[in-house]
């Protein structure tokens, strides 16, 4: 059923955050795609079947879905890809959303520690008919369609999970293959000898019902660390935050009734690779060195500027990853001075703090002792490594 004949994915190349504004809704501006005979682009698919899935999808609820996508950005993570939540199905992912070119789907189902499903219970409940359904719709793109679910399934005693991704077509017995086929025919209304299920999958997530949020933080935070070594806790506690919450914003936004705009089923119901990576980046980036490192650093002895730049130090490390433009002004202005004065020749830590902030304007907001404290901070960090590239206008 479901053909493919797009060259491989290839690995993106990982963006620093840059601290202006997003504009979700040009970022999927797509150039015109002409119809092929009566077959339609992925894109035009999605818009086509809008009303169907507002009406069956709009009361469909589940956090678990939440915590899977984050797994999901984990494993997608090299790849140009947006989630879309609650739409498609539980949780989809698109390959390529600037030019659509792959569609994964997975419907997600959960269980108390202990339970399990049996695959008559599955079979009742339409699982897998309701699966393959929405697979004919994009038929030309799915690459993956999947039931995940974090308990396993059984055939008497035995779980037909024998994997932690299992082939519905190759790795479960026959019996059980020809007892999905007919109940996926009938539902679909089609010859059993039609139904095919290369693509298909039942897929074991270790995620719990009742501690998924806190099963996914840790796996999150593992995978910050092979980003980058010593990610500090608390920058991956608020990473995670902030991306869990954008996908509880999309998961629970609702779209028109008569929407018919990929644009806008993106922007409302999606999330995309690009703004993942730059909230990321952003944050291993402004990772903050302690604020002893910054007084050897700059020979900073006075018990009055240490005092007080103790007390800046700590709403530094809040604003660094609050969602500010005038913050990131602020950000953007102090990165231009310091490479302009180490364009200049000048070459020592105190002079370029001395320079950016001759240079630099203040606000009302942030005064003079907490542009000094950031701008020593964002000295110590280029000295250590830390590429600037990608915070220029």
């Amino acid at each position: 059923m479901f053909k493919t004949n797009m060259s491989g994915p290839s690995n993106q190349s990982i963006l620093i955050y840059k601290f202006t504004n997003i504009d979700l809704y040009n970022y999927y501006q797509y150039a015109t795609i002409e119809k092929g005979g009566d077959i339609l682009s992925l894109k035009q698919e999605i818009e086509k079947s809008h009303k169907e899935i507002y009406g069956s999808r709009s009361k469909n609820r589940l956090s678990l879905q939440i915590s899977y996508a984050i797994e999901l950005i984990i494993e997608f993570y090299n790849l140009d890809f947006l989630i879309l939540m609650d739409y498609i199905e539980d949780v989809s992912v698109i390959e390529n959303p600037n030019d659509p070119s792959k569609i994964h789907i997975y419907q997600v189902k959960s269980k108390k520690a202990g339970s399990n499903f049996t695959l008559a219970s599955i079979i009742k409940d339409e699982w897998f008919q309701k699966l393959y359904s929405n697979g004919l719709k994009y038929s030309n793109y799915v690459e993956t369609a999947n039931i995940v679910c974090n308990a396993d399934i059984l055939d008497g005693k035995n779980s037909i999970l024998i994997n932690k991704q299992t082939s519905v077509s190759d790795d479960i017995q026959l019996k059980n293959i020809n007892k999905i086929k007919d109940a996926i025919a009938k539902y679909n209304n089609i010859l059993v000898t039609d139904v095919d299920l290369s693509s298909y999958y039942f897929i074991k997530t270790e995620l719990t019902t009742k501690n998924h949020k806190q099963d996914i933080t840790y796996k999150f935070e593992s995978f910050l660390n092979s980003l980058s070594s010593d990610v500090q806790i608390e920058t991956a506690r608020a990473l995670f935050n902030i991306i869990y919450d954008k996908l509880d914003d999309v998961f629970n936004n609702e779209l028109n009734e008569d929407c018919s705009n990929v644009n806008e089923i993106f922007v409302t119901k999606g999330l995309n690779s690009k703004e993942i990576k730059e909230i990321i980046n952003c944050g291993l980036v402004v990772q903050l060195p302690g604020i002893d490192k910054i007084f050897n650093e700059f020979s900073i002895t006075s018990v009055i500027e240490k005092r007080t730049y103790s007390k800046i130090y700590r709403s530094i490390k809040r604003d660094m990853l609050k969602d500010d433009s005038i913050y990131r002004k602020l950000l953007i202005d102090i990165y231009s001075w310091i490479n302009t004065a180490i364009n200049y020749g000048i070459d020592d830590n105190v002079k370029i703090r001395n320079y950016v902030i001759e240079n630099i304007k203040t606000t009302v907001i942030y005064d003079d002792s907490y542009i000094s404290l950031l701008t020593m901070i964002l000295i110590y960090k280029y000295c250590a490594g830390d590429d600037l590239v990608g915070f220029d206008n």
